[in-house]
């Protein structure tokens, strides 16, 4: 998977002077309690924009945190939604841009540009505290994120990491001094580097903390968010840059108990115990951690969380051995003459058997399930991607069948197949395609009337009858 480089080290000197100056907020009449979108940046050098919102209570009189949102699919708007909530009980303002993108060649690269442009119109725009600058990003954007956080050394308070760890190994990575609330969904493909990150920092100072959430590879949900900020607000209470408010600190405490004592009630002791470890870690010096302590004492001599630690450890290994396997198998494929059929590497990958576990309600189960996964997102996407570059229709083709095979509802490989039989000449295989697509769901007219890859069926009759009952569905139609 590839991620955005870090900032220069020119670009890195340059935004800490900028941070060291960014009191002189303007000020400005906007919209409060409300998102808006999209907002030009001031300067007349770049064309960025993002979706803004200020909390209700906003005023230029007092310093606010900032967070600042890269979506890895420049959705902004969206990825505010997100926050929103979370910004307006906990006080912070949302910058989220319309430009960042992940999986991107390098030439291609918006971020860099993109974060520079942001941070120079929001911290002198608006009365944001330079000393509560925050990052939150997802997938590729969530490396970049911690990339920033390294470059910016001192400027960054905190990062907020979704369905991606860190752009390189550990040991290179580590020198950081934010704070890291990190989520992935229980079946996200990045799930296991998500735990393995929890557990190197574990090993550190650096303040963290991880939740896992029912999904996939996503953003959190608003509430994981929203819980997100509310932890930045405790490190910050801790660590001095932001005042204590003792009633907040008992209702994040309490709350933080009662989530761990229904994780032990659900069965999963493990994680009560982490729970349980970061509330003493994060409420020291602020509130009584001795419930917390005891807990930990207890908990940490059952039997149980050895076990369910040691059977995660198992999945994590499996889900990295499956890793290598893929690669082996693919790269195989990708050089073989003639082409196997793909129910052959089907068997190779062993699709078949991890489909019948993944139906388990299980641990193992649930690593059948990111396996599967992982699977889909290499052939879908990358190895698909590569192929179409290359012109290798042929292998292209067969890699969308056996992601076909993996998820047959997905809409990913057929609208890919349909845009490889138009490149390929196949105009009636692509036309079905593309019907296919459309049955499960995929709805991007932008993409079907405008791509140039689907150029040489637009003229065809049955071209214009799906792009038509796609019309006749759209909400303002």
């Amino acid at each position: 998977m590839r991620t955005s480089k870090t900032l220069t080290t020119k670009t890195s000197r340059w935004l800490v002077c900028l941070l060291a100056i960014a009191s002189s907020a303007h000020a400005e009449s906007l919209t409060r309690g409300k998102i808006i979108d999209p907002v030009a940046t001031l300067s007349d050098d770049n064309n960025e924009t993002y979706a803004l919102y200020l909390p209700s209570n906003y005023a230029t009189e007092r310093l606010w945190p900032i967070l600042f949102v890269l979506d890895p699919r420049s959705q902004g708007l969206a990825a505010a939604e997100l926050f929103r909530e979370g910004a307006e009980r906990f006080g912070y303002i949302l910058v989220s841009s319309n430009s960042t993108r992940s999986d991107i060649l390098p030439e291609d690269d918006p971020n860099p540009a993109a974060m520079v442009a942001l941070l120079q119109d929001a911290m002198t725009r608006f009365a944001a505290d330079d000393q509560r600058v925050y990052l939150a990003g997802f997938s590729g954007t969530a490396r970049y994120a911690w990339s920033v956080g390294f470059g910016l050394r001192g400027q960054i308070a905190g990062v907020i990491g979704c369905g991606g760890a860190l752009p390189g190994p550990f040991k290179q990575w580590r020198d950081v001094d934010f704070a890291f609330f990190g989520a992935a969904g229980e079946l996200d493909f990045n799930h296991r580097e998500m735990w393995l990150l929890d557990e190197d920092l574990d090993a550190t100072q650096i303040a963290h903390r991880f939740e896992f959430f029912p999904g996939g590879h996503q953003w959190a949900p608003p509430e994981v968010l929203t819980e997100a900020l509310a932890w930045m607000d405790v490190r910050a209470m801790q660590s001095g840059t932001r005042d204590r408010q003792p009633e907040l600190i008992s209702e994040l405490f309490d709350a933080g108990a009662t989530a761990a004592r229904d994780l032990e009630t659900q069965g999963e002791p493990h994680a009560a115990h982490k729970r349980w470890q970061q509330l003493a870690q994060d409420f020291e010096g602020l509130h009584d951690i001795g419930l917390a302590r005891t807990e930990v004492t207890r908990l940490g001599k059952m039997e149980a969380i050895r076990q369910q630690h040691a059977a995660i450890l198992v999945a994590a290994r499996r889900e990295a051995d499956y890793r290598h396997h893929l690669d082996a198998v693919l790269t195989n494929v990708t050089n073989s003459s003639p082409l196997p059929p793909s129910k052959a590497v089907l068997a190779r990958l062993k699709i078949p058997q991890l489909l019948e576990k993944a139906k388990q309600e299980s641990l193992d189960g649930r690593s059948a399930q990111r396996q599967l996964q992982i699977a889909f997102v290499n052939i879908a996407s990358y190895r698909t991607r590569a192929l179409m570059r290359s012109k290798d229709y042929r292998r292209a083709i067969l890699m969308l069948e056996i992601a076909e095979a993996i998820k047959p509802e997905h809409w990913r490989p057929k609208i890919s197949l349909a845009t490889v039989y138009a490149l390929s000449g196949k105009k009636s295989k692509a036309i079905t395609a593309l019907e296919q697509a459309v049955a499960v769901g995929y709805s991007n007219l932008d993409y079907i009337e405008q791509s140039t890859e689907l150029a040489s069926i637009r003229s065809t009759k049955d071209y214009q009858r799906i792009v038509e009952q796609l019309h006749a569905h759209l909400p303002d139609s």
